[in-house]
């Protein structure tokens, strides 16, 4: 790599996750929802979620700021939007092994 943080919004830099708990993973949720959402920009039909969804305003879903650092809400997101729409039980099963993963590597891990 040429210095530059790599953009393809999968990529990050640091990982400032915390230790899971409840209100992390409504952010994984509410990630993933935005994610799901980020498929259906300017489609007028998408009532879905509660509201037309403005894609180019959300600055947190960026490559670019998404190469700087790992959070719970935009790995939810990174992955709503590898994924798109499935079942609130496979993105709970998601969110469980993401949680299980960060834990048993959290030693490891830089940043």
């Amino acid at each position: 790599m040429d210095g530059s943080p790599c953009k393809d919004g999968l990529t990050y830099e640091r990982d400032t996750r915390k230790k899971p708990d409840i209100d992390l993973k409504r952010a994984f949720k509410k990630g993933w929802n935005r994610g799901v959402a980020s498929h259906h920009c300017g489609d007028p039909e998408n009532v879905k979620l509660g509201s037309h969804v403005e894609c180019n305003s959300d600055e947190g879903c960026l490559p670019e700021t998404l190469a700087g650092r790992l959070t719970w809400w935009n790995l939810g997101y990174r992955l709503g939007r590898l994924f798109k729409e499935t079942s609130v039980g496979l993105v709970e099963e998601m969110y469980q092994w993401s949680a299980k993963q960060y834990l048993e590597n959290k030693g490891k891990r830089q940043g």
